[in-house]
């Protein structure tokens, strides 16, 4: 098995109750799930705390200085690249203006409205959780 890519990606959340919306960005067109939808983040550079990563990546691609205000359960998943290690935190906007930087485009969405975009296989459960924690409804099983 090759090593774990360790990943941390925050949530951005602007809101309360049936205003709540998250931060979501696409990824570029060319390269490793190009085009797809995901939660602002990157790999996790030596010496740094996923905290940091997450704090660095937001600024590197959007421009934009957040804090993290709390964690989720890691996930990790297997694609034909190798092992990818998701660790996912709920954050807040501190300063600076949207821009895309490293991405192709952002959008400001209701929990419930995720589902509507493609994001990685290894985020699904992801989306799900966030969802729920933000008092969406659950997809029913057809």
């Amino acid at each position: 098995m090759s090593d774990v890519i360790c990943v941390a990606i925050g949530v951005l959340v602007d809101g309360e109750g049936d205003d709540v919306r998250v931060l979501i960005a696409k990824r570029p067109e060319s390269g490793v799930l190009a085009g797809y939808w995901e939660f602002p983040g990157g790999k996790l550079e030596k010496d740094e705390t996923l905290e940091d990563c997450v704090v660095r990546e937001f600024a590197e691609e959007l421009g934009v200085r957040v804090s993290v205000t709390g964690c989720l359960k890691a996930v990790r998943h297997e694609y034909d690249y190798g092992v990818v290690e998701l660790n996912p935190f709920y954050c807040r906007w501190e300063s600076g203006e949207l821009e895309n930087l490293a991405v192709v485009d952002h959008r400001w969405v209701k929990p419930n409205d995720l589902r509507r975009y493609q994001f990685p296989e290894a985020n699904i459960s992801l989306v799900e959780r966030v969802i729920i924690d933000l008092g969406g409804k659950v997809a029913l099983a057809s």
